[in-house]
């Protein structure tokens, strides 16, 4: 059972609201051309408000794959000029416009398993990822599922506490709550 219309018609699943409702800071995937992660960030940006969550986005861009040293970790948009990360800052507009305060989380390889840092180190106790993506990196590839199953996995085997996955299948926002 769904409950009321997002702006984006979305539904929510009413564990993904009490989700939601308990949160402070939500972990959404991003990258620099991927639809698919593109349409769940206007989701984000729209539930953040509502549920009045802060947002770090997280960038998965190859671009970062052959930065050396490798940037990790939270960045402002002072930082993103600084490292060229301008579809970041770009992208950050959206929450603006939503009135949601937003960070963005540079990883050291931009694959989905990094999330866990995000977690640990940027404080998000809340996970929004699209139930696939439009350009899967290569080990998300070889991994064959869902980019919500790697990280719910990733998540139980690295974490003491669960961390709700929600996942948007393009009509619907559902929780996988990760067990430990």
């Amino acid at each position: 059972m769904t409950s009321s219309t997002r702006p984006s018609q979305r539904q929510i699943d009413p564990a993904a609201a009490d989700a939601l409702r308990g949160a402070t800071k939500l972990a959404v995937a991003t990258d620099t051309d991927d639809e698919t992660l593109a349409a769940t960030r206007t989701v984000a940006a729209s539930l953040a408000a509502e549920y009045d969550v802060s947002v770090v986005l997280y960038d998965r861009s190859e671009e970062t794959w052959m930065d050396h040293p490798h940037p990790s970790g939270v960045c402002d948009r002072a930082d993103l000029a600084d490292r060229d990360r301008q579809h970041l800052a770009d992208q950050m507009t959206e929450f603006d416009e939503a009135d949601v305060e937003v960070t963005a989380w540079i990883a050291t390889v931009p694959s989905i398993t990094e999330i866990v840092d995000v977690v640990l180190q940027a404080g998000a106790d809340v996970i929004l990822l699209p139930d696939k993506t439009d350009h899967p990196k290569l080990l998300d590839r070889l991994k064959a599922d869902s980019p919500s199953d790697v990280v719910e996995r990733i998540i139980s085997q690295n974490l003491d506490a669960p961390v709700p996955v929600l996942v948007d299948d393009g009509s619907t926002i559902r929780v996988e709550t990760t067990e430990v």
